[in-house]
């Protein structure tokens, strides 16, 4: 889901914090952090920082985004160099990058498209016109993506065991589907109770840390036949891992 209306007051606000696309903003101009989210913080939750280093230090333990839109010059590199990064790692290699630049130059958008870029949008931009960027990029990609044999199928909100050419939909709740999706697009992470309250149930105060036992309890069940678990930390929270790995540590 791309684009959000005004919330029925029958649909529970944390359904629209979890279904919210993640960006992330790399640039060092504090003017354009408050400019691009003013332009879009209704619709997405976006990150922001100013500088290479701490892109560098999230992306490390969390790349659970939909988006980066990067700046051309930054304090501590080029924006180029990030790109090219980017597009190494398998693991968020195709993620859409839209480039942000005072730089009208024709060099310097052709060298952003060569890195790895999208798209590339002049500084000074307006918010419609950054939000009509951010929707076409976000709209080509594509809305399936599979975890070792999980299939994903976000749209429909349906997750498949694949295994040699046949596929079996997992039969799970809204809310397992949700759980096993935030596992999914952070593998190996590790999510507190606190932080899975926050990201599923959002300000629902009748949801303790029981609850959030028991779901992942029953979901852990559901996926047994595929190569991924569900591992518990003792103090820490869940994460989600290859079955081999609980076993080696066994």
């Amino acid at each position: 889901m791309l684009h959000f209306e005004i919330l029925n007051t029958n649909v529970p606000f944390f359904d629209k914090l979890l279904d919210m696309k993640r960006i992330l903003l790399i640039d060092d101009d504090k003017m354009t952090h408050k400019l691009v989210k003013l332009a879009i913080q209704q619709e997405f939750d976006l990150v922001s920082v100013l500088d290479l280093k701490t892109a560098d230090e999230i992306l490390a333990k969390d790349i659970s985004f939909d988006l980066f839109i990067i700046d051309r010059v930054l304090p501590d590199g080029d924006g180029l160099s990030l790109c090219q990064k980017i597009r190494q790692d398998e693991r968020i290699q195709n993620i859409p990058i839209i480039f942000l630049s005072a730089s009208t130059l024709e060099t310097d958008k052709v060298a952003g498209l060569f890195a790895g870029a999208d798209d590339y949008v002049s500084k000074p931009f307006g918010g419609l016109e950054l939000r009509a960027r951010i929707h076409a990029r976000l709209k080509s990609v594509s809305t399936q993506f599979s975890v070792q044999d999980l299939l994903f199928e976000v749209q429909s909100s349906r997750v498949y065991l694949v295994a040699f050419d046949i596929k079996k939909e997992l039969q799970l709740t809204r809310i397992e589907f949700k759980l096993l999706l935030m596992f999914a697009k952070s593998p190996d992470k590790i999510f507190s109770r606190s932080l899975i309250l926050d990201q599923v149930w959002g300000n629902d105060m009748h949801v303790n840390d029981r609850v959030v036992d028991a779901h992942i309890s029953h979901l852990r069940r559901k996926i047994n036949e595929s190569s991924l678990t569900i591992e518990s930390l003792r103090g820490e929270g869940y994460r989600l891992i290859k079955t081999e790995r609980l076993a080696q540590a066994a």
